[in-house]
């Protein structure tokens, strides 16, 4: 960008440092968070969930050099292809900043702080694109101030967890950039290029994070209405993010697994550019602040036919269960009025697996922990500008507010949608400020000391006690000692754990796991559901039948499956057992584990056990030298019989007439019994 000859070089540096500075403030809001968590557990700080398979992919990128099109050790037996199962690409970029730190830092210490450092990047952009917007520096520095430190910027972008959203906003903060750069120039190659940036970085946010659906949604639903308020200033913004758009939904093997291409927001973006293309052709495309209503019908009707038409193809070619699951979700919240019920049987499977944190419902207390000022401002901020500019606002202010709006919605229903509420939140701060810098100074003085008031709520609240904001509900010590013994004594055998905990020991225990916490595919889903209602609905030796036809070798129980503290968060909930039958398995593991049948226990800490199963080829093998040993017996060879029982016991110690013959043998021996005929004495 060239530098207005108006702007002296002395500030445009101190824009520049004043940009770092805010870069700084938000890598060190971040970063505190996680020390502290060091200092209150420990270094060793496990990543958990999903993340951890996000670490652990990130850690083969950085030892092979490349991801694998097949992974085994996930969904064990038939394994996984990652690249069609995650939102994969960024695994790269970050191993190959985790090579330039020094190796005295632990790999994933380096990773925190790189995914701190990455998202903090998407502080000066969106800074960048207020100030090409409004041309005020004032209105972005308070944007910048508040996505720095605000509390819902922080909680998921401090690098204690790794999470998809925290690679992509700072694409999505460059394509906001880039767009409000290209509307700030004149020369058109210029123009050109930023739009390029702007959909090349909009397709890089969607390949590395799913929910940037989301975004995409809003962006068409808004250009679709101002299609039909007849301006079309934006056509060539709208054809490069279509393209890229398209491109995503050919090359990405993960959308294109998901059906991308036919889904209904794909869907509505084809119908736009066909509508856009016909227009173009009739040579009608240009712009009109009223359209007749022949045109409305023309516009109308060709978007309507094609959306349809697109996702019907959408019903035949996409993939069963292709996120219908969240679909469901948002129709159950609707139909109970945002409240879990307490009967599991009012709900699906999927609803009910679903309807937990990071999706679960937001109450007034919820909302007050994470947006302590921000909320509030951002209201005061949409007031603002619908009083002020009333008829004139702009169409990115409106669709700033648009997007604000159904993203306060949308967080009330699903809380991982504070992401988007605090992002648009904080640029509107700065829109609703550019709005009055040439009113009265009293509004300004009033405007800013409320800004100011509530940057420092905000940053109060993110930095008093940082310790808080992490993990709850995770046995952070006892989860690092599991692995550690599965690693040694365990790995690389396949392991049956629940989802919340199998991320974890694929990762650290380096042990092929059966189910894992990725819910978009409906097989993944599907074995999840199986494992809770063998787990609650059946009895021991089903559940080891189960298990043993996928091939695990060891199961690992959590216990807290019968805790009394929000049973809606369990499995047993899930899988609509509440109370569940008196010879369940769940009922064995969580109150007798010493004395199962089909489960050896092996190690245990407070939180977890390790179980060996005996499988069935276990079983006959105990059940043949079982026989051995039986035969041994009736001809009266005690050494080979006694042997061939406790060869029985290795593989199956619960095998009583094993170590009845044991007994016997002794007990002969011990009376002077000898090789087939009793001793004369």
């Amino acid at each position: 960008m060239r530098v207005p000859s108006s702007i002296p070089w002395l500030k445009y540096l101190s824009i520049l440092i004043a940009m770092a500075g805010f870069y700084s403030l938000a890598y060190v809001a971040r970063r505190g968070i996680v020390e502290a968590q060091y200092r209150v557990i420990g270094p060793n700080l496990p990543f958990t969930l999903e993340s951890a398979l996000y670490y652990r992919r990130i850690k083969i990128v950085h030892d092979t050099g490349q991801l694998p099109t097949h992974d085994p050790m996930v969904q064990y037996p038939e394994g996984i292809n990652p690249w069609r199962t995650y939102t994969a690409g960024a695994e790269y970029v970050y191993a190959a900043l985790a090579r330039r730190f020094p190796d005295s830092i632990p790999f994933a210490d380096r990773l925190r702080r790189i995914e701190a450092g990455w998202f903090s990047l998407a502080i000066p952009l969106v800074g960048l694109g207020l100030f090409w917007r409004y041309r005020s520096w004032t209105a972005a520095a308070w944007s910048m101030g508040f996505y720095a430190v605000s509390i819902s910027s922080v909680l998921r972008s401090t690098g204690l967890e790794l999470s998809h959203e925290n690679f992509a906003i700072p694409l999505l903060a460059l394509h906001g950039a880039a767009l409000a750069f290209s509307d700030s120039v004149v020369i058109r190659h210029r123009r050109w290029l930023a739009h390029g940036v702007s959909a090349a970085a909009l397709a890089g946010a969607l390949c590395t994070w799913d929910l940037v659906q989301y975004y995409i949604g809003l962006r068409l639903v808004f250009r679709l209405w101002r299609r039909l308020r007849g301006d079309t200033t934006d056509r060539f913004a709208a054809w490069s993010e279509y393209a890229a758009l398209c491109a995503v939904a050919l090359l990405n093997p993960y959308h294109s697994a998901q059906g991308w291409g036919t889904s209904s927001i794909m869907a509505l973006a084809h119908g736009l550019a066909i509508s856009d293309l016909v227009e173009t052709l009739m040579g009608r495309a240009k712009s009109s602040p009223l359209l007749t209503g022949r045109r409305v019908v023309l516009r109308l009707g060709v978007i309507l036919v094609a959306f349809g038409a697109i996702s019907a193809l959408h019903e035949r070619l996409a993939p069963p269960g292709a996120y219908s699951h969240f679909t469901d979700l948002f129709l159950a919240k609707i139909r109970f009025l945002n409240r879990k019920p307490e009967d599991p049987s009012l709900l699906t499977f999927d609803q009910r697996i679903l309807w937990v944190p990071a999706l679960n419902s937001v109450t007034w207390r919820d909302a007050a922990q994470i947006f302590p000022a921000l909320l509030v401002l951002t209201f005061l901020a949409i007031v603002l500008l619908v009083v002020l500019r009333n008829r004139s606002l702009d169409f990115y202010t409106c669709e700033l507010i648009f997007a604000a709006t159904v993203s306060a919605v949308a967080y009330w229903l699903f809380a991982r949608f504070h992401v988007y509420l605090s992002l648009f939140g904080c640029m509107l701060l700065g829109a609703g400020w550019a709005s009055i810098r040439n009113g009265s100074w009293f509004l300004r003085m009033l405007a800013g000391g409320l800004l100011g008031a509530g940057l420092l709520v905000e940053a109060a609240h993110t930095m008093r006690v940082p310790e808080r904001w992490g993990r709850v509900n995770v046995y952070y010590k006892e989860l690092h000692e599991l692995t550690t013994w599965l690693a040694r004594h365990v790995s690389p055998h396949p392991v049956l754990a629940n989802f919340g905990v199998s991320g974890t020991i694929a990762a650290y225990g380096k042990c092929a796991i059966l189910l894992h916490p990725k819910f978009e595919s409906a097989d993944i889903r599907n074995r999840v559901r199986e494992y809770g209602e063998a787990l609650f609905l059946k009895t021991e030796k089903e559940f080891r039948d189960w298990a043993d036809s996928l091939g695990a070798k060891y199961y690992v129980h959590s216990f807290g499956e019968f805790s009394r503290f929000n049973p809606e968060l369990q499995m047993r909930y899930f899988v609509n057992a509440l109370h569940p039958r008196p010879d369940a398995a769940a009922r064995g593991f969580e109150f007798d584990p010493d004395n199962r049948t089909w489960f050896i226990p092996l190690y245990r800490n407070v939180k977890y056990a390790v179980f060996r199963m005996v499988t069935a080829e276990d079983e006959a093998m105990a059940l043949r030298n079982l026989a051995a040993a039986e035969k041994a017996f009736q001809r009266g060879d005690l050494k080979v019989a006694r042997d061939a029982a406790f060869k029985a016991l290795e593989t199956f110690p619960r095998q009583a007439r094993a170590l009845e013959l044991i007994s016997l043998c002794a007990s002969l021996e011990a009376a002077g019994f000898r090789q087939g005929r009793p001793d004369a004495k």
